[in-house]
């Protein structure tokens, strides 16, 4: 496995970094896009062991970051079978003394969902636990729409080059206008990605 990395989010609103995308780079893999289940299992042929997360170096720079989120890709797969991802989040939100609410789970809104109900049932378990979800690729997934209306995440993220663009189209204008509008009435913060 390659190094760990932090992506920052910033919040331009407070002006300041608001919380931290984790991704891991390997040989396979270097722009460092690694889902948090292939720290559990090895579904994407990458062999991240949990320890990786864990030692010194990264417990001791992330107990320094008390006031920042930590955001961790999941795939549907992992997240429907729960189990051993509420273990690991567990884990390191003890090891490194951060709240389960500082820990969001980004789910890819490019991934089908084989089972809505299940789906909504295990994102509510997560939420009532204290975690927070977000849906990532918002733009690009096909059904992001009805993610939206089904699970009401805490967090949407919108490529900003998508966003930077959208002014080449009224009907894209009209729809991150909508989108955009929708999540600031119900509570819902909006990311722009790179």
């Amino acid at each position: 496995s390659g190094p760990l990395y932090f992506q920052p989010i910033f919040s331009i609103r407070e002006g300041k970094i608001y919380g931290y995308e984790l991704s891991i780079a390997s040989k396979k893999n270097p722009a460092g896009k690694i889902h948090a289940s292939s720290l559990i299992n090895n579904r994407m042929n990458t062999p991240i062991p949990l320890k990786y997360l864990c030692t010194e170096e990264i417990t001791h720079w992330i107990m320094n970051c008390k006031d920042v989120s930590l955001f961790f890709k999941v795939s549907i797969q992992t997240f429907i079978s729960h189990s051993p991802l509420t273990g690991l989040l567990n884990k390191l939100s003890e090891r490194w003394e951060i709240p389960k609410k500082q820990m969001v789970f980004e789910i890819p809104g490019k991934t089908i969902i084989p089972d809505y109900d299940l789906f909504k049932q295990i994102v509510a378990y997560y939420q009532e636990d204290g975690y927070r979800i977000a849906i990532d690729n918002f733009d690009a997934g096909y059904n992001c729409l009805k993610l939206l209306s089904i699970i009401e995440p805490d967090f949407i993220k919108i490529s900003a080059h998508r966003l930077s663009k959208a002014d080449q189209s009224s009907a894209n204008v009209n729809l991150f206008d909508r989108v955009i509008t929708t999540c600031r009435k119900v509570g819902i913060q909006v990311i722009a990605t790179q």
